[in-house]
């Protein structure tokens, strides 16, 4: 990633046609400007920062870009943080009943086979506390 850079017009150009086409999508500012950090980080790898939002949106007080890039890096990183709690007993339960069913079963198709001998120790993994 890259912080915005004034001198390279193309890209800026381009940024400033996206987020002006968001206008009438996103009348309210603090939406426009959350829309506009994820344009910058996600389709031109750029880190959007308070004067580079204000800079293409222009509008509201300079309070309202920092907020949306608050609101944008505690999104991402909710969106990002993965997920280690693990199934459920009823899930894994679950599972492991699909399992069995399935381990009794030799698919075969087009010359692709599917070994399922390899269910019953998935079973005996997965129903372990």
């Amino acid at each position: 990633m890259e912080a915005f850079m004034p001198d390279n017009s193309q890209i800026a150009v381009a940024v400033q046609a996206d987020i002006d086409a968001l206008r009438e999508r996103f009348p309210r500012t603090s939406d426009l400007y959350l829309e506009a950090c994820s344009i910058m980080f996600f389709r031109y790898g750029l880190t959007p920062t308070t004067n580079a939002l204000y800079q293409f949106v222009r509008k509201g007080s300079m309070s309202v870009p920092n907020e949306a890039l608050r609101r944008f890096w505690s999104d991402l990183r909710e969106r990002a943080r993965p997920d280690a709690s693990g199934p459920s007993p009823t899930r894994r339960s679950a599972s492991c009943s699909q399992l069995s069913r399935l381990s009794s079963l030799n698919i075969r198709r087009d010359s692709v086979s599917i070994n399922t001998s390899v269910v019953p120790k998935a079973i005996d993994v997965m129903s372990r506390p």
